[in-house]
């Protein structure tokens, strides 16, 4: 789930395993005017996707080099129609949680216009848009079946939708949620048979996660909470989900294939303000209200490693898809932290936010302070 990435910090860490830490390097600066709103690899990592400043155009680059492409545009948008897809501005975004992404074929980009209220699909082919969904009013995710036939959009008060994206019908009468009364996050898993839907809050005041079967739209399992006290962070190949509940220090991890509990952490700490699985859900990073990073094991529940010292509190991590790199992130700040060699990174020069990682894991896209966008090496 999206969550808060809001300072920088330093950490000295203590692991048992130490081993050789690559350092970030800067392979390029994409240009582009003004501040990053959204920017996403393609699903081959071979392409760039950027939009940034008030312009319009959204900017396709060459992944291996950095070289400009092409610009996709109507030109005739009101200024910075694209925004940020988040409901909270001044929150730094999390991957995959971006107004941009591509279909896994890499034929669409799904672009998410927050001014004009809808969401366009353009054919990269072409060049021209595919198809605009109209009258969508509070998006505040979507996500592309693995197949990239169906296109799932969680619209808050509005609901769920299901789009079959080459004929333009809506998926209607499958889905019976009773009493939901926000949706709040769609994901698919990676075998593409459940949906997962983040519910915002029922009627009865409850929180947490349906699992869906997609071919009849019964809900197989749920992982709920009331007082809308459960918040979870759904690991990114769409396997897992971490959740919380408020003021408890208790980390649950649960199979979404079945829906069971796997295992729960007692972290010793009541003030978690983010957590990340890793891809392969093997290990799970918390930062803590008192400026504190924690790796935890998922399997043996045992504390892999925690910062020594930190020079602001409050803090946000993610993993790439190497499951031993994980990305420290402030709001004026990014840091690259290896865990099994015990090494945080400085500071990237000039780095602000984390808003794509490639698929293999080495590639990071982070804003850059002045405006347009940097990619970085952070493994070979």
């Amino acid at each position: 789930m999206r969550n808060l990435f809001i300072v920088s910090i330093l950490i000295t860490l203590s692991v048992t395993h130490v081993s050789k830490a690559q350092e970030p390097v800067l392979k390029y600066s994409l240009n582009a005017d003004g501040d990053l709103q959204s920017a996403a690899f393609s699903s081959d990592g071979s392409l760039i996707a950027v939009v940034s400043g008030t312009k319009t155009d959204i900017l396709l680059f060459e992944s291996a080099t950095g070289k400009s492409i092409s610009n996709l545009t109507t030109g005739r948008d009101p200024s910075n129609y694209v925004g940020e897809l988040n409901a909270w501005p001044n929150l730094m975004p999390r991957p995959g949680f971006m107004g941009l992404q591509f279909s896994p074929d890499g034929r669409l980009l799904a672009v998410a216009a927050q001014v004009t209220r809808d969401l366009r699909l353009w054919d990269l082919k072409t060049g021209k848009i595919f198809t605009t969904l109209s009258g969508v009013k509070a998006l505040s995710s979507f996500a592309f079946s693995p197949d990239g036939k169906i296109l799932a959009l969680a619209m808050g008060t509005q609901g769920l939708k299901l789009i079959d994206i080459y004929n333009g019908k809506l998926l209607s009468g499958l889905w019976h949620f009773k009493n939901v009364s926000a949706v709040t996050e769609a994901e698919f898993s990676s075998d593409g048979r459940t949906l997962i839907v983040a519910i915002g809050s029922n009627q009865d005041g409850s929180s947490g996660f349906y699992l869906v079967d997609i071919a009849s739209g019964a809900i197989k399992s749920s992982i709920v909470s009331p007082n809308h006290s459960l918040t979870g962070w759904i690991n990114y190949r769409h396997t897992h989900v971490v959740t919380l509940e408020s003021g408890r220090n208790e980390l649950k991890v649960w199979d979404l294939s079945s829906g069971q509990l796997q295992n729960t952490i007692n972290t010793g700490t009541s003030k978690i303000v983010d957590a990340a699985l890793s891809y392969n859900a093997a290990k799970v990073a918390l930062a803590t209200k008192a400026g504190t990073v924690q790796v935890w094991d998922v399997g043996t529940s045992k504390l892999l490693g925690e910062s020594q010292k930190v020079t602001e509190k409050s803090i946000g991590v993610t993993f790439s898809s190497d499951s031993d790199i994980a990305l420290i992130v402030g709001a004026k700040s990014v840091r690259v932290w290896s865990i099994s060699a015990a090494k945080v990174s400085a500071p990237l020069d000039d780095a602000r936010g984390v808003f794509d990682l490639s698929p293999d894991g080495q590639f990071v896209i982070t804003a850059k302070n002045g405006g347009g966008a940097q990619v970085w090496q952070i493994r070979k």
